[in-house]
């Protein structure tokens, strides 16, 4: 018995629902972590490498018609993505891993890379 196909809504009406959350007043927490990163001896340089990879490490993608994007060659060399890759849903964004570098990664906690080979096993690829 095979799960009913899931309905997929096409990324450009994900992404056109997409809603900016900024921090306010009020969360001392995240007030204090943000003041430390700001006032810390590498704060500026951590600035703009961040920045650097936010905006220059960036390319468009177009959409084909029926609402999914093509991977540029640049980010699949990057992020050594082949055949099966791994979506990981991270709250408003997302996350591609290639899933055997995934399994690989001793910082990924091992619930995690037991989803991973279930998905891995669903598509025949089980490491």
């Amino acid at each position: 018995m095979s799960d009913p196909p899931r309905p997929r809504k096409p990324l450009r009406e994900i992404v056109a629902d997409a809603r900016v959350t900024v921090p306010t007043r009020g969360n001392r927490k995240l007030e204090r972590l943000l003041e430390k990163e700001e006032t810390g001896p590498d704060a500026q340089l951590e600035y703009q490498q961040r920045n650097l990879m936010a905006f220059a490490a960036t390319e468009e993608v177009p959409y084909d018609s029926s609402g999914r994007i093509l991977l540029p060659p640049m980010m699949r060399r990057k992020g050594q993505l082949a055949d099966l890759v791994l979506f990981l849903g991270t709250g408003e964004t997302f996350q591609i891993w290639n899933p055997q570098l995934l399994l690989d990664d001793p910082r990924i906690p091992e619930d995690l890379k037991d989803i991973a080979r279930f998905r891995l096993e669903e598509r025949g690829a089980g490491s």
